[in-house]
């Protein structure tokens, strides 16, 4: 069993003179370097179901301490095949929200990841969840590695880059309505409203075998 502490990666020294942080050396590769020619994941099922089941273990363990990752994503998901362990990296976008206002945002992220109610300027340990389903989506290989491009901050006004993340959202929502287990443990991770989305403590009970 692997421990949730050795699904985030660790710090093992800093130095607040040269700005320098060392993180234990992980030996295996990001999940956006797995994919064949047509960009789709080649995690096995299998294996994309451990993944989940310890990311949302990692998740639990940030946000018990009210901490929010806020940039799960492919590239911040190693995945050390010859162990069978993922690990949470890239914390540089990270939220400490015992030293936040609850109500605090900022249109940080990655477009392809970022939840519906980014766009109403909210965010909280929820965006995890759903940007963790999205990453799924992709390891299960219901699409190719997203590739959204538009800009976040733009996103938030009326235009062209609203109107690509709301087409992009549409997706994803007829991916969860059409082809994902109603009720199952993605189909609530992919909640379009924050409130009816999965928490990481109820995901993971869920995942347990």
């Amino acid at each position: 069993m692997i421990l949730i502490q050795e699904s985030i990666a660790q710090l093992l020294d800093c130095d607040t003179g040269e700005l320098s942080i060392t993180l234990r050396f992980e030996p295996g590769q990001s999940l956006n370097k797995g994919v064949d020619s047509a960009g789709m994941s080649t995690l096995q099922p299998p294996e994309s179901r451990l993944l989940l089941q310890q990311m949302a273990g990692a998740l639990l363990h940030l946000h018990a301490r009210s901490l929010v990752h806020d940039d799960v994503k492919p590239e911040n998901i190693i995945w050390i095949a010859t162990e069978r362990r993922a690990v949470l990296v890239d914390f540089g976008a990270a939220l400490d929200f015992t030293c936040l206002p609850p109500d605090y945002f900022h249109p940080s992220g990655t477009p392809s990841y970022a939840p519906p109610e980014f766009l109403k300027r909210e965010k909280g340990p929820k965006a995890d969840i759903w940007a963790l389903g999205v990453v799924i989506l992709f390891t299960m290989g219901y699409l190719p590695l997203p590739d959204g491009n538009w800009l976040l901050p733009a996103a938030l006004e009326e235009g062209e880059e609203r109107s690509e993340m709301l087409r992009w959202l549409n997706k994803i929502e007829t991916l969860r309505s059409e082809r994902i287990t109603a009720g199952g443990p993605l189909s609530r991770m992919l909640a379009a409203d924050p409130e009816a989305r999965v928490g990481s403590r109820d995901l993971l009970e869920q995942l347990r075998p």
